[in-house]
């Protein structure tokens, strides 16, 4: 007899691979029960519904998404490496899945049912990074932005990527993230330089010293 938690994992691994072979429209309570090998009376009792259950499965993939970019950081590490690992962990789950993401857009576009799962999938990340960036910006480590609105054009560049990597030359996911992150720290900082330090103000410019007050009051042109 299964335990509850092991009941519950081999039902949430089913639908997962459901989703990866057809989308969201190929998760049935019928066809995970079967994968699964229990009945559907179990599959309810553990989820409630169809909804609950993909509700789980979105949950248990963007909770695994954030958890490896801050287990990959490293502690005082610069905006822009932070944002590097984020862009390349989203890029590790989201690129051997392309063919599935633009199948579940596909899908979305004919189901409207399916539209709260796709926007919970990227509502998830982005509020991880906003939420993060915040904390940056409380501690003194970047000026206060529209994190909202950096978080959701940051992961829409990725997006964006992902779905067109079959139509592109090949490019390392480390490339990508590489030149994204870069891209966004600049934004976020509002000038380059590096993501640590108390002050986010440009250097002042040095004080002019009137002409013929010092010691030579030439001015020399490069």
């Amino acid at each position: 007899m299964h335990q509850p938690l092991e009941t519950e994992e081999r039902l949430l691994r089913a639908a997962k691979e459901l989703w990866h072979e057809g989308g969201f429209t190929a998760i049935t309570t019928r066809g995970v029960a079967l994968r699964a090998g229990v009945n559907e009376v179990t599959l309810f009792r553990h989820f409630g519904s169809k909804d609950a259950l993909i509700g789980a499965v979105v949950d248990h993939v963007t909770e695994a998404i954030d958890l490896r970019a801050l287990v990959r950081g490293q502690p005082g590490q610069g905006l822009e490496e932070d944002l590097r690992d984020r862009a390349l962990v989203y890029l590790e789950h989201a690129l051997p899945v392309a063919d599935v993401l633009l199948l579940s857009l596909v899908t979305a576009a004919r189901d409207k049912k399916t539209h709260p799962w796709h926007a919970a999938f990227a509502t998830r990340v982005r509020e991880a990074l906003t939420v993060h960036l915040t904390a940056l910006a409380d501690a003194g480590r970047v000026p206060p932005g529209p994190f909202e609105d950096i978080a959701r054009h940051f992961y829409g560049s990725l997006f964006a990527h992902v779905l067109t990597a079959h139509v592109r030359e090949p490019e390392p996911a480390e490339v990508v993230a590489d030149s994204i992150a870069r891209t966004y720290a600049l934004a976020i900082l509002g000038r380059p330089g590096p993501a640590e330090g108390p002050s986010h103000e440009p250097p002042a410019a040095p004080e002019e010293t009137p002409l013929g007050e010092g010691e030579d009051s030439r001015v020399e042109h490069p």
